[in-house]
């Protein structure tokens, strides 16, 4: 019974999560964020958080220096031929193992290893919902939005097989990062597609008024920006700092959580910020107090 509720919770926190982004211009990125919380819900009961998530373009001379080591890779299959890529992290595929085999997600860290074939049927219904769930969110929301329609095609060996599947000449990668299972692990997901040609979401069933000075305004507030929070600054020995290892619990200062600095891109103070819960329903929220 306890179980249940927990899980019950954790599953309101990610839905409130995703929800809270629904009222918002859509875009890739967050047709990808509604799209892979929603396809993990519904196919394992898994609930996924994005706690981030990146989209730059890459040129297809350096998809090779892109994709990582120990890592799964997973082609896919697209109208007019177009081919695109996963790539799971070894946390968040253990996490899919894991829910699958054993109905819950461990805390323990996933050992270095070669991924099989096995994993890659493993990630398949994944794969096949989150992509056909990614066209869903654009097309509701963008009618002039050209379904990919991308599935599950194949594994891939290693980044020179991915680089020699995947033809078009530039491409949108989208890195996600993941919190699974109210921090039971977390993980990353990169998704690299041919790039997305761009739409209009105002011209169809969402429409917004005022000027185009307006709305230029209005998508650059809604843009997603990576923040980091620093709680505290301490000193620590350097031999001390040699044998920190995962997991280990550093002291803070007492009032830490009351004067957190919220650093930009180049480590410049944002705002002074107060950590901890609003209304109950996010795991971490900031309530700002004083800008710098």
């Amino acid at each position: 019974m306890e179980t249940q509720e927990t899980d019950s919770v954790i599953h309101r926190k990610a839905r409130f999560a995703r929800d809270g982004f629904d009222a918002r211009a859509m875009s890739p990125a967050k047709a990808f964020r509604l799209a892979l919380a929603k396809a993990s819900d519904g196919l394992f009961g898994l609930a996924v958080t994005v706690t981030t998530i990146e989209q730059v373009q890459l040129k297809h001379a350096d998809i090779q220096k892109e994709m990582g080591e120990n890592c799964l890779l997973i082609l896919l299959d697209g109208n007019g031929g177009r081919r695109g890529v996963l790539q799971f992290d070894l946390h968040l595929l253990s996490a899919l193992i894991e829910v699958q085999t054993m109905g819950k997600v461990s805390t323990r860290e996933p050992n270095p290893r070669s991924v099989t074939r096995t994993d890659a049927a493993i990630v398949a219904p994944l794969v096949n919902a989150l992509m056909p769930g990614f066209d869903k969110q654009m097309a509701s929301a963008c009618d002039d939005f050209v379904q990919t329609g991308f599935v599950f095609g194949d594994m891939a060996e290693d980044a020179r097989a991915v680089s020699l599947a995947l033809t078009a000449p530039s491409f949108d990668l989208f890195r996600i990062s993941v919190d699974i299972e109210d921090g039971s692990k977390s993980g990353c997901l990169s998704i690299l597609i041919p790039s997305v040609p761009k739409t209009t979401a105002d011209s169809g069933k969402i429409k917004t008024s005022g000027s185009d000075a307006n709305s230029l305004g209005q998508n650059a507030m809604n843009a997603p920006v990576t923040l980091d929070a620093a709680m505290a600054r301490i000193s620590v020995p350097l031999n001390e700092i040699c044998t920190f290892k995962t997991g280990q619990k550093i002291p803070l200062p007492a009032d830490s959580l009351r004067e957190t600095l919220l650093l930009g891109s180049k480590g410049h103070v944002v705002s002074e910020v107060n950590l901890g819960q609003l209304n109950g329903m996010a795991r971490r929220a900031f309530r700002f107090w004083r800008s710098r």
